[in-house]
């Protein structure tokens, strides 16, 4: 089973990456515990809200970092790839008597470049 074809850009994940990076600054830090009284419930659950909120904040910040670093590192070895791709076809001596001739890909033949193949 095959699914359409991925085509990565590496400029749109560096762009991804910096749009990670800049979600992951404007997390805010979390908010300080505050010493209140025993019998004051409400301050304990404040600081209990604050306590879970500052935990989840970093670890969405970790997360979003983490993201930008791989899709950055990403970016970089899919243009590594292409560029050696490149180089590599660049390479390639060209055909004697110049490239091959072309051939149909679909009709009658379906695709065979009438070489007597057929369906």
């Amino acid at each position: 089973m095959t699914g359409p074809a991925l085509r990565v850009i590496p400029t749109d994940l560096r762009q991804l990456a910096q749009r990670c990076a800049t979600l992951a600054d404007q997390i805010a830090p979390p908010l300080p515990t505050l010493p209140a009284p025993a019998w004051q419930t409400s301050s304990a659950a404040c600081n209990t809200t604050n306590t879970g909120a500052g935990t989840a904040a970093a670890a969405m910040r970790t997360r979003l970092t983490a993201n930008a670093t791989k899709l950055t590192t990403t970016a970089d070895e899919y243009e590594a790839m292409d560029n050696d791709a490149a180089a590599a076809l660049t390479s390639v001596a060209p055909r004697a008597g110049g490239p091959p001739p072309l051939t149909p890909h679909s009709g009658i033949d379906a695709g065979a470049g009438a070489l007597g193949t057929g369906r």
